[in-house]
């Protein structure tokens, strides 16, 4: 199902700016995250073709910002090392960071949000992932 909808926003039938709203929002939602990084990465060329590099920037940022494991990091840092975007690099530097900070504060201070939540909520047998 989520394939139908990145495939649409490249589609002639979208305006350009457009499309980068459609990426965005699936790029920051938990749910689609994966699934839209996968079609970033085999549509690369015809994002660079499409847009400033402003706007690719922009659409990188706001999925990759939300990864949370090493595993992400490396596949992101490997993406952004072998496809150099001229003009993308701080959005690029920020992804980055951000991935890192976000599996920094899952190291540190997931287990005790899970034991609070446990012990502040009806649920017993709570997994956080």
């Amino acid at each position: 199902l989520l394939e139908k909808p990145l495939v649409f926003a490249l589609s002639e039938k979208v305006r350009a700016q457009d499309t980068s709203i459609l990426i965005n929002n699936l790029g920051s939602n938990d749910n689609a995250r994966h699934s839209t990084w996968e079609f970033i990465k085999n549509n690369r060329a015809e994002l660079a073709r499409r847009y400033q590099t402003d706007d690719i920037g922009d659409i990188l940022k706001a999925t990759a910002s939300g990864f949370i494991t090493t595993e992400d990091l490396v596949d992101v840092e490997r993406f952004f090392n072998d496809y150099k975007i001229r003009g993308a690099e701080r959005a690029m530097a920020q992804s980055l960071e951000m991935i890192r900070s976000n599996i920094a504060w899952r190291s540190r201070d997931l287990e005790n949000i899970r034991k609070w939540l446990v012990k502040n909520t009806q649920y017993d047998n709570l997994t956080c992932s």
